[in-house]
């Protein structure tokens, strides 16, 4: 209803492709997949493509970085590819990676980082396992030099998440050798790459250059938006607003980035208030109900699961959580019929198909 009296060209056909993919992506999940065998199938075929689909844009960074690195970039004949090697992925600079959007590439490896964990689990054979760790950790190299700090923060959340319950878990099965061979792997691992940091000093190229620690204090234009839009009179405009109306709003406000306001770089980078200020007071509220009863949900029947549904459960939960949180800097998941907004309904369908099955059987 929002995108039909709000919408203008873009917005309302984006938004009405939107509903139509949602509910036909639900649909296809939560059919009766989960009872059968090929529910593990169907979701680590689904992982695995996803996974693959970012390293490889991961790997063609990475060769473009070393092109430069080793000045064979020089030698192509093209301008425009030259520009494009140099653009992507620049000597001494955050990389835009072959996406050509550092926060677009960061927030589809944080989107996937714990969804990959079950296939490595649940995989038997070891090729698989091995591909997986090639994979993630090529993804990894192009995600640091991306320098996205708000995916960056998401996935710490979800870590510091999954660490807690990963020692829970050991703790209450009594698993102290492992629990003693994670913590001393950890801290290896820190302790490693705090001297790696410090012997190359790379500190300062890390906080200037690739995190932008400068920009922590003078602004980068976010909060600045954020607080213009939730001035709004959202009162008389239940329905929400349309691009439009935002981007006069915002530039007799002499915004931080009026002009760019109408494209994807100028929009809320917020997925909360990006529903509020698009949608409007209705919409949000379903949305943000949607959340709450999936948690509540989630809560009251996790603990009727098998234990292999159990482990699936737990590591979409983080994920869905590690979602919501890169919301906060970004609108991504709800912009679009973008690879974020399939992996985000993707998350939170198996997180439903999963607690909703138990609910039906328990009731």
């Amino acid at each position: 209803v929002a995108s039909i009296i709000n919408g203008n060209g873009f917005q309302l056909y984006n938004n009405i492709y939107f509903i139509i993919h949602s509910a036909i992506f639900f649909f296809l999940v939560l059919q009766e997949n989960y009872t059968k065998k090929n529910y593990l199938k169907l979701i680590n075929y689904f992982i695995i493509i996803s996974i693959f689909a970012l390293s490889v844009c991961s790997f063609v960074t990475i060769i473009m970085f070393l092109s430069n690195k080793l000045n064979i970039t020089n030698n192509f004949k093209s301008n425009k590819l030259r520009e494009l090697f140099i653009y992507c992925a620049p000597v001494g600079a955050r990389w835009y990676t072959i996406i050509t959007n550092p926060n677009t590439f960061g927030h589809l490896i944080s989107m996937t980082f714990f969804i990959a964990i079950i296939p490595l689990v649940t995989l038997k054979k070891n090729i698989y396992r091995i591909s997986i760790i090639i994979m993630q950790s090529l993804n990894l190299i192009a995600f640091f030099f991306a320098g996205s700090r708000g995916s960056f923060v998401s996935l710490a959340f979800g870590l510091i998440i999954f660490i807690f319950y990963l020692l829970f878990y050991l703790i209450k099965k009594g698993n102290w050798k492992i629990l003693l061979s994670l913590i001393i792997g950890v801290s290896l691992i820190i302790l490693i790459g705090t001297l790696i940091l410090y012997k190359h000093n790379l500190t300062s190229f890390i906080s200037k250059s690739i995190f932008r620690s400068k920009s922590l204090t003078t602004g980068t234009g976010r909060l600045d938006t954020w607080s213009k839009l939730l001035k709004l009179p959202f009162l008389s405009n239940i329905f929400g607003f349309n691009d439009n109306y935002l981007y006069n709003y915002l530039n007799n406000l002499h915004s931080y980035y009026p002009q760019g306001f109408l494209n994807n770089e100028g929009r809320a980078h917020n997925m909360f208030i990006e529903v509020l200020v698009s949608y409007g007071i209705f919409a949000f509220i379903i949305f943000i109900s949607c959340i709450i009863k999936t948690f509540f949900q989630m809560y009251k029947n996790h603990k009727n699961l098998n234990t292999q549904n159990h482990f699936i459960f737990v590591i979409f939960a983080i994920q869905f959580i590690t979602i919501l949180v890169g919301g906060m800097f970004e609108q991504l998941p709800l912009f679009s019929l973008s690879a974020h907004a399939v992996i985000f309904m993707f998350v939170w369908a198996n997180l439903i198909s999963l607690t909703e099955y138990t609910k039906q059987n328990t009731n």
